[in-house]
């Protein structure tokens, strides 16, 4: 009964059609949440369902360590090491 409400329920219809999980973690990266911000990076680092884009990568590596998060910045470090490589 409870999930079948829940189903219904128009705010959790928009929940399962939303977007593809980049979308998703877009959004909350853009609403200022750090470890969004971080996976983004990963996205565009990696090229996970959207085009690689290392500049892009970067930008979203340094918004999240500027807030604090670790990985983001252990990333970033690892990402222009790497490029000095070249």
């Amino acid at each position: 009964m409870v999930s079948q409400k829940i189903v219904e329920d128009e705010k959790s219809q928009e929940i399962l059609r939303d977007q593809s999980p980049f979308a998703t973690f877009e959004k909350s990266a853009r609403a200022g949440n750090a470890q969004s911000m971080y996976i983004v990076g990963r996205y565009y680092e990696d090229g996970i369902g959207i085009e690689k884009d290392l500049s892009k990568a970067k930008e979203w590596y340094r918004k999240a360590k500027k807030r604090g998060n670790s990985a983001a910045k252990r990333a970033l470090e690892a990402l222009e090491r790497s490029e000095e490589k070249k």
